[in-house]
């Protein structure tokens, strides 16, 4: 009896996919366009439309350039849905720059490569669904 009600608080503090061991996708992520510069891209991936581009992001990682081309990176997701925004920091000062009037100063995309104009894209322009191991391109613009 003591084992199960250990088993159910572990449940409860650690989750269901975590007591199941629900196994992570790897996910190759593919960032294209990118101008020739050393620099770095900025990936922040979402699991909920209610964080989603905002600082509370799911992860983080770091892409670290030396030349033009595309810059690739593995990361490890369960299984759900996701949005991944990405961003070439051009000066390296990890902050996406912006002008005067909020346009973009550096290159941007987002999964699915959603074709929206003078506006950010909504959830469910950006989010897949994580089920399996991929991988997946971003087009910078």
């Amino acid at each position: 009896m003591h084992s199960y009600i250990v088993f159910c608080a572990f449940w409860i503090l650690f989750g269901v996919s975590k007591v199941c061991g629900q196994t992570p996708h790897s996910i190759k992520v593919r960032v294209t366009n990118l101008v020739n510069s050393p620099s770095k891209v900025l990936l922040a991936v979402y699991d909920s439309p209610e964080h989603f581009l905002s600082e509370e992001r799911y992860q983080r990682h770091i892409i670290d350039l030396s030349s033009e081309g595309e810059g690739t990176i593995e990361i490890e997701l369960p299984s759900g849905y996701f949005a991944i925004a990405a961003f070439q920091d051009m000066n390296r000062n990890n902050s996406f720059d912006k002008n005067f009037f909020g346009y973009p100063l550096e290159r941007y995309g987002f999964s699915n490569n959603p074709e929206v104009i003078y506006r950010a894209p909504r959830w469910s322009e950006a989010a897949l669904m994580v089920n399996k191991s991929g991988v997946m391109e971003i087009q910078l613009r």
